[in-house]
């Protein structure tokens, strides 16, 4: 049994290393602790000039590429996309300056903007209840789409697609005959339904289309997954209806602890093998260099070229090779 000799025993051991303890330090240890510490905190306030020394350069250094790309934009646009139309698809919540920018970069292009397209969040967060999945099940056989042959994840992407777009040699669709008043009378519905606003006639259908994406919500621990997968099967799916998709977002914050940023739906897109093989992903499309690369690698979809392209981690490159 323990006795209280034995806890004095512990008293008087923790007392005297303690006592051994300040003697070192106050004697033959101190001048080799002061000497060592002394030395640490100059080597780190060393290292701190440095690093921001290489931060200063480094935003010099970004500074002058977007200057760059801003003055030259114009000219390496110049009739890209000459004679195409291009549809602007937004999700809900998307940065309207980086809509704005990615608009007039087409027009720069030479595109025409037949429509912009605004979704309601139920496109992008699945979790959301609402009018969507019966609604596009109702519209689907009008448009040519057999409801059970068409994955789940990409039904409202072929359905918004073949009322916006049109490319017969690669859906092989057509909008001729008695399928001539489908896609309007789609477009029509949906809107009465609330489930996008549209600005432009969109008389003529487009055959691209870029997708805007919206920073991603999380309720609690509610994952992002399934907006991320929603994101995944909207853009493949006007892929597949029209003659190419991309992709795009504003650049990522500094902060983005949650990774649901724009930037982020892009990156975990990308991480999808099947629709980064065919779908272009831009992450910097606030930036003139980000427009750049949209259009490129929009031009690039023509010829069923897809790439990954921004500053982000992952990224193959900035744009993409500038050839005509």
């Amino acid at each position: 049994m323990i006795d209280f000799r034995y806890h004095l025993v512990s008293i008087i051991a923790i007392f005297m290393a303690l006592a051994v303890g300040i003697v070192l330090g106050a004697g033959p240890l101190k001048e080799d602790i002061g000497a060592t510490l002394t030395a640490e905190l100059t080597k780190l306030r060393q290292d701190k000039v440095v690093l921001n020394d290489q931060l200063a350069q480094s935003r010099k250094n970004v500074a002058a590429g977007q200057t760059y790309a801003t003055a030259t934009r114009s000219e390496v646009l110049k009739d890209r996309l000459s004679g195409r139309r291009v549809d602007v698809v937004v999700a809900a919540g998307a940065d309207e300056p980086t809509v704005g920018a990615v608009q007039s970069a087409l027009v720069d292009a030479g595109a025409t903007v037949p429509a912009v397209v605004r979704l309601d969040e139920q496109w992008t967060h699945p979790e959301v209840s609402g009018d969507l999945a019966a609604t596009v099940s109702d519209l689907a056989p009008t448009l040519g789409l057999k409801v059970d042959s068409v994955p789940a994840e990409q039904l409202p992407g072929m359905v918004l697609g073949r009322a916006l777009l049109t490319s017969p040699a690669k859906d092989g669709w057509s909008r001729q005959g008695p399928a001539a008043q489908a896609a309007p009378n789609a477009l029509s519905v949906l809107r009465s339904k609330g489930l996008l606003s549209l600005r432009g006639a969109a008389v003529e259908p487009a055959t691209l289309v870029v997708a805007v994406a919206a920073p991603m919500t999380r309720a609690g621990t509610q994952p992002t997954d399934p907006q991320t997968q929603a994101y995944a099967g909207l853009v493949q799916a006007l892929d597949l209806v029209g003659e190419g998709a991309t992709l795009v977002s504003p650049s990522r914050p500094a902060e983005d602890p949650d990774s649901t940023s724009a930037a982020a739906v892009v990156s975990a897109v990308r991480n999808n093998r099947a629709v980064a093989a065919a779908v272009t992903t831009v992450d910097d499309a606030d930036l003139a260099m980000g427009q750049v690369a949209t259009v490129v690698g929009l031009q690039g979809q023509l010829t069923g070229e897809a790439g990954r392209y921004g500053i982000g981690p992952d990224a193959e490159a900035v744009v993409p090779e500038l050839t005509r």
